[in-house]
């Protein structure tokens, strides 16, 4: 049995309330913090990423389908954070390891296909790094690398009926056909870099 935190006086129930309560009040106060002190195209970023979040920690099949238009649409559009830019993608994966570990807590542990193989491919991965003139670019491919694993883990865990597999196959075709379509339009009206 496990130990629990409870106010003096109060129930599990009550303590489980005023924490929950707290820290939504402690996240809402930094919300606007940063409402004050971020450009509003930031404001609106970090917004979208929020929303994402909450979607994709309550419907884990939602997060895989905005995963396969986050991948193509949204990588020019980061945030830096300590010198690596973060994107809605990078998001939507922490994310997904979040409802990774959230149910192996509430499962019986069963661990993915090929993991081993995985894993030891990543530890290549940071071995060749020792290599690398750029260390930076280094990190953020091994990141790159961690990110696919996470998903490759999570989508074997957290997609476990046909329906699932069947909207996160027909959002991978919807994404890639979205954007073969702004591909025929920018070529059609000679948008884009300057080979177009």
């Amino acid at each position: 049995m496990e130990a629990e935190l409870l106010l003096p006086g109060g129930t599990a129930g009550t303590t489980r309330w005023v924490v929950g309560r707290a820290a939504i009040a402690i996240a809402s106060l930094g919300l606007l913090v940063l409402l004050v002190l971020l450009p509003p195209v930031y404001v609106l970023l970090a917004a979208a990423l929020v929303a994402g979040l909450i979607v994709t920690l309550r419907f884990p099949v939602a997060g895989f389908c905005l995963l396969a238009f986050s991948i193509p649409w949204t990588s020019s559009f980061a945030l830096p954070v300590a010198g690596f830019p973060v994107t809605f993608t990078d998001v939507l994966v922490a994310s997904l390891a979040v409802g990774w570990f959230v149910s192996l807590r509430h499962e019986k542990s069963r661990t993915a296909p090929w993991t081993p193989f995985l894993l030891a491919f990543i530890v290549a991965i940071i071995l060749s790094t020792t290599q690398a003139e750029d260390s930076h670019a280094a990190l953020r491919e091994i990141v790159k690398w961690a990110e696919v694993a996470m998903v490759y883990v999570s989508a074997s865990r957290l997609l476990t009926t046909r329906r699932e597999l069947l909207a996160v196959v027909a959002a991978l075709i919807a994404a890639g056909v979205s954007e073969a379509l702004l591909g025929y339009v920018q070529f059609l009206f000679q948008l884009g870099p300057e080979p177009f």
